[in-house]
């Protein structure tokens, strides 16, 4: 997987399918339903199509049929939705189907064995019984198993799918997001149901029911790129420099919004309970309140939330603000951002504020901290054999050095050049820890497309070159940089091999990797968190290293006071950081937040 995301990040126009046994990658505006209309100029304008398909990847073939064409989906023991009008069990069927049509146009006719069964939808009352949780994002996770090396089945997951699925399981509940798919703006977007994604819940085999929809070229580029990433990306990190402010942009971020909402109202109960995730969907409730929804509604920000300084920018901020009060409970990572969303409440609403709720227009909007967390546990777990070997070579690789370790996505505000330029100076202020440390930088490939990404890689490249070409020697390089993605048992192992955990973006959120570090380490032996006083997690680990990632010549010292630390401390800062780690995990934080949502109502 990481292999295929890295080339899909260098070669935007394509993209990844996940399909039932396979993965797939394509160039994002093909999909089989262009096969359709080939095969129709080479059978002639009034031939009819019979198409079978087994996999999601089949849908588009079956949506781009005329209605003199008919579609069979070809089960294998699944009930997943399909555009299909007739389906056939697994392949034996297909192969009878197949003969008895092929006996026919030879002038036989054979009775058939069997013939396709007619499929029969869930009606809108059945699908919206079985939601009693609906969570809508950017994009769709990624629940499905896969075959691993060793014959298990794996799966490769994120922090925000890690905390999600155990509850949608609990409630059979769906998930919408965004499919990954772009089409030109004057074509039809293609939106609904996907699959039933199963797995076992306090004995139960429940189900999470994927649903998606299709992007628009406009919005990927005025809504995603645009407004998304943009402007709210920057501002609400503090970023004023990089932000623009465009109204073909937030006229798309209203659309897509509008558009979500519409899937939403077709897919759920007017009572079920919503929750909407991160800077993508801040007017998401607006847009279900219009259309009548009357069940909770919850959204949780990723990201931090900006002090009003800097929110009072945004030339639709009042408009924002009151579509953020539609919700009934809104969530933050840090009291920080909680009082930042509070205060421009008070100073752009006529809202009544108080510490915990916002009223507004007749309406209670509950505000709290709730941090995210992770599954501590999983980053204990055993490596493959294949994945032990690769890491064990790097590590070999680096000789008697200590390791400190630098994890993250590309992106200016990970503070990747900033902690590199302290890496330096710490060599160049202390030139004892020459050839005895050296630094490894993880960076996973994020929107290479965008060219301020592509200058960031370019900056970190450049940085890294000055270093290692001033201090480095011919059996020791100061910086080892990894533009790639690992998986987590493999991280798992550098998190635990690593002195030193390198967490010093400039503005974040929370910051998982600062959790994933402590919940690795051994205990007997444990390493040191450096940590950014600016990431959402310093509020809760303070028994990490403090520090500022703006002042190099002060990072560098606080590198060499985590280098230094002697055992007994390490153990004693460890024991209190992992406490905290798993005090509040990712389920429990899921499970606290649909629980307070619930309360608001």
């Amino acid at each position: 997987y990481g292999v295929i995301d890295a080339f899909c990040a260098r070669h935007p126009s394509f993209e990844r399918l996940e399909g039932r046994m396979v993965v797939e990658v394509r160039p994002s505006m093909v999909n089989k339903g262009s096969a359709v209309p080939w095969v129709r100029g080479r059978a002639g304008a009034d031939a009819r199509i019979i198409a079978l398909g087994d996999d999601v990847t089949d849908e588009h073939m079956f949506v781009a049929l005329s209605g003199a064409d008919e579609a069979v989906v070809v089960r294998h023991g699944d009930a997943r939705p399909s555009h299909a009008r007739w389906e056939l069990d697994g392949t034996d069927e297909v192969h009878e189907l197949l003969a008895w049509i092929h006996g026919l146009r030879s002038g036989q006719t054979p009775p058939p064995t069997v013939l396709p069964r007619e499929v029969v939808p869930k009606t809108p009352a059945e699908q919206n019984a079985s939601h009693d949780l609906v969570v809508i994002s950017n994009r769709l996770p990624e629940l499905r198993s896969f075959e691993g090396e060793e014959g298990g089945r794996k799966r490769n997951v994120g922090g925000l799918v890690s905390a999600l699925e155990p509850a949608l399981r609990a409630r059979g509940g769906m998930w919408l997001g965004w499919s990954g798919r772009t089409v030109p703006d004057g074509q039809q977007i293609e939106s609904g149901l996907l699959e039933d994604v199963g797995g076992e819940s306090g004995g139960e085999q429940r189900t999470v029911q994927l649903a998606s929809l299709d992007y628009k070229e406009s919005w990927y580029r005025s809504y995603y790129g645009g407004f998304c990433n943009g402007t709210l990306w920057p501002l609400f990190h503090s970023f004023p420099s990089r932000v623009t402010f465009k109204d073909d942009d937030w006229r798309a971020y209203v659309e897509v919004h509008e558009a979500f909402a519409d899937v939403t109202t077709r897919l759920a109960g007017p009572r079920s309970m919503l929750w909407a995730h991160d800077y993508h969907l801040l007017l998401f409730a607006r847009a279900m309140r219009r259309r009548g929804h009357a069940g909770p509604i919850g959204h949780f920000l990723h990201i931090p939330f900006p002090s009003f300084d800097i929110f009072s920018m945004l030339p639709w901020a009042t408009e924002v603000l009151d579509a953020m009060l539609d919700y009934d409970l809104l969530g933050f990572h840090t009291p920080g951002h909680v009082a930042n969303f509070l205060h421009c409440a008070s100073a752009l609403l006529p809202a009544k504020v108080a510490d915990d709720v916002v009223q507004h227009r007749g309406r209670s909007c509950h505000v709290a901290a709730m941090p995210i967390g992770i599954l501590p546990d999983a980053f204990q777990e055993p490596p493959e054999p294949s994945a032990v070997d690769e890491i064990e070579g790097l590590m070999r690789s680096l000789g008697d050095a200590q390791l400190v370790l630098g994890v993250d996505r590309l992106d200016y505000t990970k503070g990747i050049p900033e902690r590199l330029i302290a890496f330096g100076r710490l060599l160049e202020m202390q030139p004892e820890w020459r050839r005895k440390v050296s630094l490894v930088q993880v960076s996973v490939p994020s929107r290479a497309d965008v060219p301020l990404y592509a200058e960031q890689r370019a900056t970190i490249e450049s940085i890294v070159g000055r270093i290692n070409g001033e201090f480095g020697e011919a059996s020791w390089v100061p910086i080892r940089y990894l533009y790639r993605s690992y998986p987590r048992a493999q991280l798992a192992q550098l998190y635990r091999a690593a002195r030193v955990g390198y967490v010093t973006p400039l503005r974040d959120g929370m910051n998982l990797v600062a959790k994933e570090y402590v919940a690795a380490q051994d205990s007997e032996n444990p390493g040191v968190l450096l940590l950014s006083q600016f990431a959402g997690a310093a509020v809760e680990m303070r028994e990490a290293v403090l520090t500022n990632p703006y002042h190099a010549d002060g990072m560098a010292r606080d590198l060499d006071r985590a280098l230094r630390m002697g055992l007994e401390e390490r153990r004693a800062r460890h024991s209190r950081l992992l406490a905290s780690v798993q005090r509040s995990n990712a389920v429990t934080w899921a499970e606290g937040f649909l629980d307070a949502l619930a309360a608001c109502r």
